[in-house]
């Protein structure tokens, strides 16, 4: 993104304002990108003119470089790790409740009553409930 803060000031106000304060008179934004990703922005200023095709162009050199940073800190790392294991866990949640579901009704009992019956199964065979689940799924979907 490309932002002449004189022609287009009126846009952006209160930053048009903070940045001539500053000397700036153009913003250049540019995403680095890792793996299709945007990992953060590079923001780049001028106090002496608007930014072209070209100033864009050599700018990708450093947000590349940027993505590289990024990617590799640990936070990037520990927060995808956390994201990654929290969709996990919301999956084998929705599996347990499906399968839940499912044998309450082959048995005819209550929810909390499946619910008993898969805690039951998950510590007899030392599994988690989500495996106990998934094999109640498999067993829903195979041909009779």
């Amino acid at each position: 993104m490309r932002i002449d803060l004189v022609e287009s000031g009126d846009e952006v106000p209160h930053f048009a304002v903070g940045a001539a304060r500053e000397g700036a008179n153009a913003v250049l934004s540019l995403p680095p990108v890792l793996h299709g990703e945007a990992v953060g922005t590079l923001n780049l200023y001028s106090r002496s003119g608007p930014f072209d095709d070209d100033d864009e162009q050599a700018g990708r050199v450093p947000a590349a470089q940027v993505a590289i940073a990024v990617a590799w800190s640990e936070q990037l790392v520990a927060s995808r790790e956390l994201v990654d294991q929290a969709q996990r866990d919301a999956d084998d949640a929705a599996e347990v409740s499906l399968a839940t579901g499912l044998l309450a009704e082959r048995e005819r009992c209550t929810v909390s009553q499946a619910e008993g019956i898969i805690q039951g199964a998950a510590r007899r065979q030392e599994q988690s409930l989500a495996s106990i689940a998934r094999r109640i799924l498999a067993e829903h979907h195979r041909p009779v």
